[in-house]
């Protein structure tokens, strides 16, 4: 046996024990001490002592873990060259419609390029000819909750619609809701569901739901990671550019550097 078969097996056995001293009675056990001679409070003591060595033990090297991976994406994120050229970003994006089979099912040709504008972007194929039309919504219309109205966002009555989203908070839970199959807009809930994609996926769904409940960092990221895989893969939405948040404070101040309420 190799070192990695004794630890193993170590391991197990270990388990085995933990679960036959939990599935034993708190008479049995008070018996046997009493039986040995032994104060039950003064064993109850230690033990409880021990445990709570194991939970920060386990709790500390959780944490180192998770600090690792944190600084290897940042190393990873610090020498990726992230580009916000406009021109470069709608050249990636015909590239993508040229690569993708599915959208370019749907989009027989090119997309005429649209005139600069601050406006979300709609894109319709006609049904007579084939040709596309491209179309700014106001921001006003395109983000509001008018049920009339065909041109927000949540109808989706178009092929591909273009409009920026962001992760608000350091956790990407809320983000990630997006994509359930729970959160479909529809008529049903007055077009206020979250998924306004309308994709469903089972296999995503289970993650989410699996992720809500893992308490460990390192196998949360790991939920997340495959979440946004299986967005990308099956081309829900094709991420063209990043825009990046400025902020700036007085040296003279003593900031607390939280994502959850700065840009700091």
């Amino acid at each position: 046996m190799t070192a990695a078969d004794d630890r193993t097996a170590l391991e197990r056995l270990n388990d085995a024990s933990v679960e036959d001293i939990l599935a034993t009675s708190d008479e049995t056990i008070l018996a046997e001490v009493r039986q040995d001679g032994q104060d039950p409070e003064r064993i109850a003591a230690v033990t409880r002592e021990l445990f709570e060595k194991a939970i920060l033990h386990t709790n500390k090297l959780r944490l180192l873990s998770a600090q690792a991976a944190v600084a290897a994406a940042r190393l990873l994120r610090s020498r990726a060259v992230i580009s916000t050229d406009p021109e470069m970003a709608w050249r990636r994006l015909q590239h993508l419609l040229t690569q993708l089979p599915r959208p370019l099912a749907r989009l027989r040709r090119p997309l005429a390029r649209p005139a600069p504008s601050s406006a979300p972007a709609l894109g319709r194929r006609s049904a007579s000819t084939g040709d596309k039309e491209i179309k700014a919504v106001p921001a006003s219309v395109y983000f509001s909750s008018d049920v009339g109205n065909p041109d927000t966002y949540t109808k989706f009555y178009s092929d591909l619609q273009m409009y920026t989203i962001g992760l608000g908070q350091p956790d990407p839970a809320e983000l990630m809701r997006l994509f359930l199959s729970s959160e479909v807009a529809s008529k049903e809930n007055k077009w206020q569901g979250r998924n306004i994609t309308r994709w469903r996926n089972a296999e995503y769904d289970a993650l989410y739901h699996a992720s809500q409940q893992e308490i460990d960092p390192v196998k949360r990221a790991a939920l997340f990671i495959r979440m946004n895989d299986l967005v990308i893969k099956n081309v829900v939405v094709i991420p063209v550019v990043y825009r990046p948040s400025v902020a700036a404070v007085s040296n003279k101040l003593h900031v607390l550097l939280s994502g959850w309420d700065s840009y700091l």
